[in-house]
């Protein structure tokens, strides 16, 4: 699931790095393809993997929460890595004064990630869950419990 979320959150980094206006938002090609493998890991984990019940409501609703998860771990990211890059360089990031530390970013990822799923939300979330349904149908069919068509 992991993979397959990094591949949406690649997508999605690319479009956001092309159409977004101003500069700093080629950093969502990295962080978008890096949190989405994150939680779609944990997310499959958490739905599938650990109770040990795959079935295509388990994998839409870890897909689905992948996507949301994704949007604030995503910001997380951004912000730890802003952070970071001042610490090291004593330059702020994006031409703003102010940096956010790690414990501030929470807060902040929470409320510019529910921003996010505003904007992209409603693609990302449903192709998340739509991801987790083929996943797991194919992890049944894998496990022979449903027969490749003849």
């Amino acid at each position: 699931m992991g993979v397959l979320c990094a591949l949406v959150g690649g997508l999605a980094g690319l479009w956001v790095a092309q159409m977004a206006i101003g500069d700093g938002y080629t950093v969502f090609v990295i962080a978008a393809p890096v949190a989405a493998f994150l939680s779609g890991t944990l997310s499959w984990w958490l739905f599938v993997v650990r109770p040990r019940r795959c079935n295509w409501i388990r994998g839409a609703g870890a897909g689905a929460t992948a996507a949301v998860l994704g949007h604030l771990l995503c910001w997380y990211i951004l912000l730890v890595g802003a952070y970071v890059w001042h610490s090291l360089s004593g330059e702020a990031v994006a031409g703003g004064d102010v940096v956010i530390n790690p414990l501030e970013a929470i807060t902040a990822a929470g409320i510019y990630g529910a921003f996010s799923l505003l904007l992209i939300g409603w693609v990302t979330v449903p192709v998340g869950a739509i991801l987790g349904i083929l996943l797991s149908f194919m992890k049944k069919r894998s496990e022979g419990e449903y027969p490749a068509p003849a």
